[in-house]
């Protein structure tokens, strides 16, 4: 891959000049998003395009209400190929029970999600399974696929981008905002006055070279927001970047946009990779909790439908997901579909200062507890 240069960066007086990040050309690192297969009558269409969907020639698997499909795709040069016998593994945030499996010929794994989206304390089984997890996909002479917390959905399917290794190339394999994933999947958080708590990007890099220190830094367009080191373990390195990035007036607050990235180095060789990360201000004078909290609930996708029955999902973490139009789920309390439907939309959640009841009366949002 070409080095590209790029605009320079404005200099941090407040920073040591060899803390910075330098002003040399980037090594570009590709990365690519998880999308949803598109949903036609019968089943699920093994493509990225949904202009593709109907196509006479299409392939379409079935994925039952308690099962979910996962399309390993090689994106380099847009081929979305197939990838055949690629490990698949799944982990469940709500129980800690994993599954696992290889793609077939057409660069499918499909699991039955049931055990890991589960109330075990439960007998009444859920018409719908969701839950939240983490995916890793592995093939020797590819880039490790490794995510933050995503959301998984019964009788639907993703795609899962991945590329094939390149020589002297360093990438992240997986980076998060409080646990939630900001690589693959586009996340929306919001910034207000209130949430004065310290929140952590997680970052994860694979094919270092050499063993000398590793910086890393999150800039939004040609800032740079925060930085860190760490060292490596034999190619491998992971180090957190932690500040009050919510904190309205905060001096490493997150700027309102999505153009953000992560820059690294190493040995003297810089790269710089996109981070789906997106930064809303609260509206309206509304006062969020002191949690992150992404409104698209780390999904990739919508929920297609806005089903009354009872999901299952994940105990909660530091970034709380937030529903469209409702307040944010605290605790461990499971949340039902409907709400789950509401939250999938990857724009930003509608803030309100009060919500009706059936009776018609208003009332004060609650707040949720770290």
């Amino acid at each position: 891959m070409g080095r590209k240069d790029l605009a320079r960066t404005t200099p941090d007086p407040e920073r040591a000049p060899e803390r910075t990040i330098t002003r040399r050309s980037f090594v570009e690192v590709a990365i690519g998003s998880i999308f949803a297969l598109p949903v036609v009558s019968g089943g699920l269409v093994l493509t990225m395009d949904p202009k593709e969907a109907y196509a006479a020639d299409a392939t379409v698997v079935v994925a039952k209400c308690n099962e979910c499909a996962f399309a390993v795709m090689d994106v380099a040069g847009n081929k979305k190929s197939p990838v055949k016998d690629a490990r698949v593994f799944v982990k469940s945030c709500f129980n800690g029970k994993t599954v696992e499996g290889k793609t077939n010929d057409k660069g499918v794994a499909i699991f039955d999600i049931a055990p890991l989206s589960e109330d075990e304390g439960k007998k009444k089984k859920p018409e719908r399974y969701t839950f939240s997890a983490e995916i890793e996909v592995t093939k020797d002479g590819y880039r490790i696929f490794r995510t933050g917390r995503v959301t998984v959905e019964g009788a639907k399917g993703v795609a899962l981008p991945i590329r094939t290794i390149t020589k002297g190339e360093a990438y992240p394999s997986r980076v998060t905002f409080d646990d939630w994933d900001i690589l693959y999947t586009n996340n929306d958080f919001c910034v207000t006055a209130k949430n004065d708590a310290s929140h952590t990007v997680h970052v994860e890099l694979e094919a270092l070279s050499g063993s000398g220190q590793v910086k890393a830094a999150l800039y939004a367009g040609d800032k740079r927001i925060a930085e860190g080191t760490g060292n490596p373990s034999g190619n491998r390195c992971s180090l957190d970047l932690r500040e009050q990035f919510l904190l309205k007036g905060a001096g490493k607050v997150l700027p309102e946009g999505n153009n953000f990235s992560l820059r690294y180095e190493q040995g003297g060789k810089e790269f710089k990779a996109p981070v789906a990360l997106k930064i809303s201000n609260a509206r309206g004078g509304y006062e969020a909790p002191p949690v992150a909290c992404p409104s698209s609930a780390g999904r990739p996708f919508p929920c297609g439908s806005r089903s009354s029955t009872t999901s299952t999902t994940g105990s909660t973490p530091s970034a709380t997901p937030m529903s469209r139009g409702a307040r944010p789920s605290g605790g461990t309390r499971p949340r039902t579909a409907r709400s789950l439907a509401t939250a999938g939309s990857p724009t930003r959640a509608r803030l309100s200062r009060s919500r009706s009841t059936r009776s018609g009366r208003t009332r004060e949002p609650t707040r949720s507890t770290r």
